[in-house]
């Protein structure tokens, strides 16, 4: 996707590998040849970015293709790049062909097609003209810099057709009522806001089910990071709140996927206020949108949103014989009216 200053979902190659944590990316752009800087800290390997202490050149080699958003760099005669990455990934993914990989979206322009009082659709177009649809709400829209206020409708500020920028994280369509494939976490005029509450990698330890929600969160609202995206089967509720999918990554091969109700969904009815054991039941056929989970955790994925699927949409045969380890000592049961 295009807007002045930025680019998403590229295709280029591996042009040099500068140092230890960093190389250079080409790709062609209107008839000429574009160099990006890529740091070590931007580069994702099978949905996470790569270890700290381990070197770029072990994932990356000359002439590899890869995929990246990148952002415009201003003119200097001290540096030859005209971009550097926000993100960067393998072209190839190796996490399974089961599911999708997607990145949030950054710094991009769209148009405002639907406007609501207190939501509304944005539009954009990606590098080959395709137009994505993206849904935003009233308390995520800023103007130069300053939030909208709790009871302001968004015609006072807003009117369609008004072009905006914006950053997206991916959500499943079904869930909304224009079946937009992405969420906006801000929209924006004029000054880009400051949003402290977006942070890059969260780490948590094994204490206490409010830590899984603050990622869960903090994740839902950041779109500097890669998600997957899937459909598998409920495994176990563990308590009211919680409960684990068994993702399809590839044919018959899953991974365990921790939810919370405020981000399962019933045929667009959210089960935040509900009891899941009440709601759902093992076997259950679920779509969802997950995170890499911290190092340490005890899963490997951590969803921000998953839905039940329609009848048929998700065949597979019936599994009876998988056993949850001890995920229930780690997320002490809470009462169904209690706070999340």
């Amino acid at each position: 996707m295009v807007t002045r200053s930025s680019l998403h979902g590229v295709i280029g190659y591996i042009s040099r590998i500068l140092s230890t944590d960093s190389a250079e990316i080409m790709f062609p752009l209107d008839g000429n040849l574009e160099r990006v800087y890529l740091k070590k800290d931007k580069f994702y390997h099978n949905g996470r970015l790569i270890p700290q202490e381990e070197p770029l050149h072990k994932y990356i080699k000359c002439d590899m293709e890869v995929k990246f958003s990148c952002q415009i760099l201003k003119k200097s005669e001290k540096h030859i790049f005209g971009w550097i990455a926000l993100m960067c990934w393998p072209k190839e993914q190796t996490l399974g062909l089961s599911i999708d990989v997607k990145i949030g979206l950054q710094y991009i322009s769209g148009r405002i097609c639907n406007l609501q009082k207190d939501h509304g659709v944005l539009v954009t177009n990606d590098v080959a003209g395709v137009e994505y649809k993206v849904y935003f709400v009233a308390n995520r829209f800023y103007s130069h810099g300053k939030r909208l206020g709790m009871s302001q409708p968004l015609h006072n500020v807003l009117s369609l057709n008004d072009d905006v920028f914006f950053d997206a994280v991916p959500c499943i369509p079904e869930e909304n009522e224009y079946n937009c494939k992405w969420y906006a976490t801000c929209v924006f005029k004029g000054k880009r806001p400051t949003l402290w509450n977006i942070i890059p990698e969260p780490s948590i330890s094994n204490e206490a089910s409010d830590r899984v929600l603050q990622i869960i969160e903090s994740c839902f609202i950041n779109p500097r990071i890669m998600f997957v995206i899937g459909k598998g089967i409920l495994m176990s509720t563990l308590n009211n709140e919680f409960g684990i999918i068994l993702g399809e990554f590839q044919h018959n091969i899953f991974k365990e996927v921790l939810f919370h109700r405020k981000n399962a969904f019933l045929f667009k009815m959210n089960l935040a206020n509900y009891s899941l054991p009440e709601i759902l039941k093992k076997g259950d056929r679920m779509k969802f949108i997950a995170i890499g989970a911290p190092p340490g955790f005890f899963v490997e994925w951590i969803a921000i949103q998953v839905s039940v699927c329609e009848n048929g949409e998700y065949d597979i045969p019936k599994y009876s014989g998988f056993q949850l380890y001890s995920c229930n000592s780690l997320l002490p049961p809470r009462s169904v009216d209690q706070e999340s």
